[in-house]
Parts: structure tokens; C-alpha cells; sequence
């Protein structure tokens, strides 16, 4: 807050899309990278950088327990300096039945270099593509076909793959700038 009011003067401390501009125009004028001048996206908005996507199937921890049934997809992304992960967890059933919600016909899915990608490894990068308020959550239960078929519908395959290319190749993505 003292840098906004440094940088704007006290009388424009409520305007925070004049505060973003200023801060890119100082970035530049002191030619900093852009990567540092970007702590904020273009809508004023916190950008995210996709870290690491995995699924794995969870284990019977209990004999009575039902865990055996279901996978996880994880995605651990940074917005501004905090860390978070979503878990995304579905029936298992639904990654037997995958080719009903994406246009693959093998799982794995695809290969990137000497990692296969499989169905559980995507959906929750999915998920956070296609809904950005997933952002305020820790989990996401998937409990019926429709609601995975609607966060898997639209979804551009193409780019949900360049984007795990990133994430192997380069340790990151931006989310929503491909």
C-alpha cells in the first residue's frame, strides 16, 4: 500500500487499474524483465502458473474402506506468492470409460518424452482451465458422469496437451496464455 500511494500520490489510492499501469511503466523504465513487471495479468487479475499435474489411484488404507474405487488428479499451481493444489477425485469407473469424455481412444493418452499421460493426470487440469473459481478450492468431488462430461466438453485437447509439455519440459505453464 505505501508503494501505490508512492507511486500515485495520495489522492489516487482507490484507483488500482491506474496503480498497474504505473507499476508496468516504472518496470520499463528501469528495464527490468517483463517477467517481473507481470506480477499481475492485463485484467488486473493474479496470473496462475500451472507447477506439476499427476493422477494416481488411491490405495485401500482400511479393509472396509471404499478408496480402491476412486483416482485423484492433482495440480499444484502458484498465484502470486502462494502455492496451492486442487484435488480433483472421481470414480475410477470414469477413467475405465474415458473415451465418453475426451477425444483419445488409448489411455495413456498421450507421451511426453518418456512419461505417459493417462486420464487421471489431466482432469484436474481440466477442471481449473475450464472453471477459474476451482482457484478458492482445495478439492473437487466428481460424483456423476454429467458433471465431468461438463468440465470435459469444450475443452481444447490440443492445448490441454501443449500445456502438460510445459509443465514437463519447462517446470511451468500460465494458465490462459496459449
Amino acid at each position: 500500500m505505501q508503494l501505490f500511494v508512492f507511486l500515485l500520490g495520495q489522492e489516487h489510492v482507490g484507483d488500482y487499474g491506474m496503480f498497474i499501469n504505473s507499476v508496468h511503466a516504472l518496470f520499463q523504465r528501469i528495464a527490468l524483465p517483463q517477467a517481473v513487471a507481470s506480477e499481475y495479468d492485463s485484467d488486473g487479475g493474479m496470473p496462475v502458473w500451472i507447477k506439476q499435474c499427476r493422477g494416481y489411484e488411491l490405495v485401500k488404507s482400511k479393509q472396509v474402506s471404499p478408496e480402491e474405487f476412486f483416482n485423484v488428479s492433482e495440480v499444484v499451481y502458484q498465484v502470486g506468492s502462494k502455492e496451492r493444489t486442487l484435488h480433483v477425485m472421481f470414480l475410477r469407473y470414469f477413467e475405465e470409460r474415458f473415451e465418453r469424455f475426451v477425444p483419445y481412444e488409448h489411455n495413456p493418452l498421450f507421451q511426453i518424452g518418456k512419461r505417459d499421460i493417462y486420464f487421471r493426470d489431466i482432469v484436474g487440469l481440466v477442471c481449473l482451465a475450464k472453471d477459474s473459481s476451482l482457484q478458492s478450492r482445495k478439492r473437487l468431488y466428481i460424483h456423476s458422469e454429467q458433471e465431468l462430461m461438463n468440465y470435459c466438453q469444450n475443452a481444447d485437447y490440443q492445448e490441454i496437451e501443449h500445456m502438460m509439455r510445459c509443465i514437463e519440459t519447462e517446470r511451468t505453464f500460465q494458465l490462459g496464455t496459449y
